[in-house]
């Protein structure tokens, strides 16, 4: 069929290069589970985030975007806890919803108790399990003035 060995070269060259520029403007969040922040060990990468809301008394408390960069280097810089403790009813917060892009019902991030100023918390979503961030009382700090 094409007998011209320059423009098949030119058509194979062409097609190469349109992938190559896909695949490196393609945004972060269209493929979460190979994501690099994944496999990095990080929970959640910045650059899919769309926002934050702490829910305090049943409303919602937008997060700015630098309490929201806070957040997620408090989420990411956590550990996986494998103890048992018994759910506090009163933490400072009902949850915190994270919301995504290209995701409707985004993340939830559920509190279960403080254990030496660090919280313990699920995101039942993302991972099974619990995770304790270790930030000696910032992220409480951070939380409680976040709301009235």
């Amino acid at each position: 069929m094409f007998k011209n060995p320059s423009l098949i070269a030119m058509i194979v060259l062409f097609f190469l290069g349109t992938f190559f520029l896909f695949f490196q403007h393609m945004p972060r969040g269209i493929i979460p589970s190979s994501s690099p922040s994944l496999s990095q060990g990080m929970l959640l990468d910045p650059n899919n985030v769309n926002g934050m809301a702490l829910v305090y008394n049943g409303l919602p408390y937008t997060l700015n975007l630098k309490q929201q960069m806070q957040m997620i280097d408090f989420i990411n810089h956590s550990n996986s806890f494998e103890g048992r403790f018994l759910p506090e009813k009163s933490l400072g917060f009902d949850s915190l919803s994270i919301y995504l892009f290209g995701d409707k019902e985004g993340l939830n991030l559920v509190p279960i108790v403080y254990f030496k100023n660090n919280l313990i918390f699920q995101i039942p979503k993302l991972k099974e399990g619990a995770f304790i961030e270790e930030s000696e009382g910032k992220l409480k700090a951070l939380i409680s003035s976040l709301h009235d």
